[in-house]
């Protein structure tokens, strides 16, 4: 095999992994809180994706426990494989009266506990602060990291942070908690398209190469094979 075809058989294969991470953009356009992921070829036989962190645009829901996260931060959730972390704020009440997001996952704290919360109306400050009648229980946790960009995507919309995201940090100034609204999905769908739709000629353009590759060494083992 030429250069030319190792390189177009190895560009083929970036765009094919490419328009898979378009294409689930587009399928999570509707999900709040998700963050688009935006591939990157590198040296290495795979290219790897990175999580944009920019904010989506807030939804108002006028649900008491929908809850938007805006500035840099995330919600911290107790799941059965151990603490993840959400900027998806859909929450409701289990029959503990713990503030759970529709998978049962408990919402933390910012002392690291489960939220109970009592009967009556809910209120949440900007800062976070839940008061039930007027008395205050929880804070809710909002964390960040160092490197947001390099934690890693654990599904369901959580994250996981590694050593290259850096330490887990409190709050982060001028960080709030919106209640009654949802941050939704940061794709916009007109940007995802021409993505797509370049991602597509560059593949029919490699396509072509190899085909055409394909059609010269057939070519020239057939015209080897002749002046034998």
């Amino acid at each position: 095999m030429d250069i030319g075809t190792i390189y177009a058989v190895r560009g083929f294969s970036e765009q094919f992994r490419e328009f898979e991470v378009i294409s689930n953009n587009l399928a999570n356009v509707s999900t709040p809180g998700f963050k688009r992921d935006l591939y990157a070829a590198t040296n290495a036989e795979d290219g790897c994706t990175v999580p944009d962190m920019s904010e989506g645009p807030v939804q108002h829901t006028g649900n008491d426990l929908d809850f938007a996260i805006q500035g840099e931060g995330f919600f911290e959730v107790q799941t059965p494989q151990g603490l993840r972390y959400t900027r998806q704020g859909r929450f409701l009440l289990n029959s503990e009266n713990e503030i759970v997001n529709p998978s049962g996952h408990k919402l933390m704290s910012d002392r690291g506990d489960p939220i109970v919360v009592e009967d009556g109306p809910i209120s949440v400050g900007p800062d976070g602060k839940i008061m039930v009648d007027g008395n205050e229980l929880e804070t809710i946790g909002v964390v960040s990291f160092a490197n947001p960009k390099m934690l890693t995507k654990a599904g369901s919309n959580y994250y996981l942070p590694g050593a290259a995201a850096g330490e887990k940090q409190e709050r982060p100034e001028g960080t709030t908690v919106n209640q009654g609204a949802l941050e939704q999905s940061n794709v916009i769908v007109p940007q995802e398209m021409v993505k797509m739709m370049e991602s597509l000629r560059t593949f029919e353009t490699f396509q072509k190469y190899m085909n055409t590759a394909s059609e010269m060494d057939t070519k020239a083992t057939s015209e080897v094979g002749m002046l034998r």
